[in-house]
């Protein structure tokens, strides 16, 4: 496995995974849903970490999508190199770090993090259309 498919499992499994705190919010806040809430479906007003949790989870989903694609172009390309490796490793832990930072509510750390993250996806789209890289 190349260190890029390696970190865009992980960056999946951390995606796949954070929703648990939003969850944990409605859980801990209203307690276990019933069948009538079920039913209904009603957005319910959450603390405001229960709110940064479900926002943080919702800003995940899109940004795995790009970064998921550049990654899988690059593999499949062949464009992986060097750069897309720590580019790909990069992201990960910047959007793991993003991640932490939007729960406890940091906002200019949060925002440098994800400016971070995005410019490690901008170089692996870089190393795919670059000259040289075949395209």
């Amino acid at each position: 496995m190349t260190p890029e498919l390696y970190y865009l499992a992980l960056t999946a499994l951390i995606t796949a995974v954070i929703w648990i705190v939003h969850v944990a919010a409605i859980v801990k806040t209203y307690g276990f849903y019933g069948p009538k809430e079920y039913k209904e479906g009603k957005v319910l007003a959450l603390p405001d970490w229960g709110q940064r949790a479900m926002r943080c989870h919702q800003n995940s989903v899109e940004q795995l999508a790009p970064f998921a694609v550049f990654v899988l172009v690059a593999h499949l390309t062949g464009a992986n190199n060097e750069v897309t490796a720590v580019a790909a490793m990069a992201f990960f832990w910047l959007r793991f770090a993003y991640t932490v930072a939007f729960w406890i509510g940091v906002p200019y750390l949060r925002t440098a993090l994800f400016v971070a993250a995005w410019v490690a996806e901008l170089a692996i789209f870089w190393a795919i259309i670059s000259p040289g890289s075949g395209y």
